[in-house]
């Protein structure tokens, strides 16, 4: 990772939070096992205010073969499945039947797909077996596994002027559209646990918690904070057990740009599923993971971006919102350790389902990353956690702030925001605030250190192998 002359820099900046500045290049931990000729071709460095800068573009990492070599496809909300999908006037509607046609074709496709929201119920989503990129056209095209609509049909509740009801099967979200959170992301209602027969109860309950919603035999009750009726335009509805949207090609690579999923994923699977292609490289610009798993009745507790037994996964300026379980999770399968790299990411609010250390951000089982940059925060563990002997993990410019623990959920991980348990982690010109513990470096059977430098850490405890270099 070469100095990169200021005179050609891009203009990615990362943070000006770092206490002091070592302008130029980013020196290299030493110890780090990682094939940066292969799996990091960029520049990183540090100018004279503190701040970071970078040159990274993971659409870089995707064969070239696919751009050059790929037949254009087109998806549209006025499309139709009995189209070809071979132009904008004969553009494919659904996901699944767009990915069931490239499969048929069988060769490397660019799936146009125009901005809009394309509503599934169950699943919407083929596994591709071709090399495949799935680009949003005029803005971010999001596939929302959820009710007919995105809604469904509310009316008011007996006896009340603020609760409403519906008899939709299998709700697992439910999601004000217009009252965002104070990071500018739409709001996940409360769930309230009512037993069988109780939907008075739940009713005389929901009066009085406006932004609480119950399931109780079979009939769905809310109460919006701002009292009004439920329709398309200010409530989402997301199923519980529908697939993750996004499956990782079987063949090739695969690669997003503008594309964002609500919902998704049946147990551990993911939002998004990246697995089962040993040679094959994921990458992601400009896109989101939002509200994967389920908080309803049927609690389903999955992560956003699972990785397993893939070559390497890119994520670029990707959200990853509000997750029953890890926001980002890379694990070792079959001997595939999947590399990771992550930049200007903003992972938050994981951890709402019935496990325990629910992070941002793991890797496990002697994985490696690079994280460059990014926001980390508000997750039941550790909003950046490596596990396992052999995992490294290098952070470059992160923040990590405010982390719950999950102690709330019989756990006994408190709020943290850097933790290594058993393996490596470098820590360069990262800031970490808000949490009980800054860094933990913990070890249970191997020899386990995280290593800071030019590091930022205004409050909380250094706790356990953590040594500055």
């Amino acid at each position: 990772m070469p100095y990169f002359p200021e005179s050609t820099a891009s203009s990615n900046v990362i943070g000006t939070r770092q206490r002091s500045a070592r302008p130029g290049a980013v020196q290299l931990p030493v110890g780090f096992v990682f094939d940066y000729n292969t799996y990091f071709p960029w520049q990183v460095w540090q100018q004279a205010d503190g701040g970071y800068k970078h040159n990274v573009d993971v659409r870089q990492m995707i064969s070239a073969n696919l751009f050059s070599s790929a037949t254009n496809m087109y998806l549209s909300t006025a499309g139709s499945d009995a189209n070809n999908g071979t132009t904008w006037a004969l553009a494919k509607l659904t996901l699944a039947g767009a990915i069931a046609t490239i499969n048929t074709n069988a060769v490397p496709a660019i799936l146009n797909v125009q901005r809009g929201i394309y509503y599934s119920s169950t699943t919407d989503m083929t596994r591709p077996t071709q090399p495949i990129a799935i680009i949003g056209v005029g803005g971010q095209a999001i596939f929302s596994a959820s009710v007919s609509g995105g809604v469904g049909t509310w009316t008011l509740s007996s006896g009340s002027t603020v609760v409403y009801e519906n008899t939709e099967s299998g709700v697992g979200n439910v999601i004000d559209r217009i009252n965002l959170t104070a990071n500018g992301f739409m709001q996940p209602y409360t769930y309230a646990s009512f037993p069988a027969g109780a939907g008075n109860a739940a009713i005389t309950y929901l009066e009085s918690h406006p932004g609480y919603w119950a399931n109780v035999s079979g009939v769905v009750y809310q109460s919006r904070v701002d009292a009004l009726q439920p329709t398309d335009a200010n409530t989402l509805v997301i199923k519980n057990g529908a697939d993750p949207l996004i499956k990782m090609t079987t063949s090739g690579d695969m690669y997003l740009e503008n594309i964002t999923t609500w919902g998704g994923a049946a147990d551990d699977d993911g939002g998004w599923l990246l697995d089962g292609n040993a040679t094959g490289v994921f990458a992601a610009k400009n896109s989101s993971v939002m509200f994967a798993g389920s908080r309803g009745a049927t609690q389903i507790s999955t992560r956003g971006v699972c990785v397993e037994n893939i070559k390497a996964c890119y994520l670029q300026n990707v959200t990853i919102f509000h997750i029953t379980n890890d926001g980002y999770n890379a694990h070792e399968i079959s001997a595939i350790e999947p590399i990771t790299v992550l930049v200007d990411c903003h992972i938050s609010d994981c951890g709402y389902g019935t496990l325990t250390a629910n992070q941002c951000v793991t890797l496990h089982d002697g994985c490696k990353g690079i994280i460059i940059g990014g926001l980390f925060y508000g997750s039941a563990g550790a909003a950046i956690g490596s596990i396992n002997v052999d995992t490294q993990l290098w952070a470059v410019g992160a923040t990590a702030h405010t982390d719950r623990g999950d102690i709330i959920f019989g756990g006994t991980i408190g709020p943290r925001n850097f933790w290594m348990r058993d393996g490596k982690m470098w820590l360069d010109g990262c800031v970490g605030y808000g949490s009980e513990t800054n860094v933990y470096g913990e070890v249970i059977g191997a020899n386990g250190w995280v290593y800071h430098r030019n590091c930022w850490f205004p409050d909380g405890e250094l706790k356990g192998r953590v040594l500055e270099y």
